[in-house]
């Protein structure tokens, strides 16, 4: 079983953006993977948001993700 990491940085504190974005990143990144390995969203957790400073000195807002992969081979025989 694989784990995906993400992390993303916003401009403002809002969570359901960070949720999408971090999505967006583990979908990416699992496609990386040929499909190998398929993100499991029931077991995604998020943390944050993280006060940070931008490259301006601009406060930012991290958020980071872990979302537990499932392989294939696995979900097409139907166990969890």
């Amino acid at each position: 079983m694989y784990t995906y990491r993400a992390s993303v940085t916003l401009q403002t504190a809002h969570r359901d953006r960070a949720v999408v974005a971090l999505r967006r990143e583990v979908e990416r990144l699992s496609s990386a993977e040929r499909g190998l390995e398929l993100p499991d969203w029931a077991t995604m957790t998020v943390e944050g948001p993280v006060e940070a400073y931008g490259p301006r000195g601009e406060v930012v807002f991290e958020y980071r993700g872990v979302v537990r992969g499932r392989n294939l081979a696995e979900r097409r025989a139907g166990r969890r």
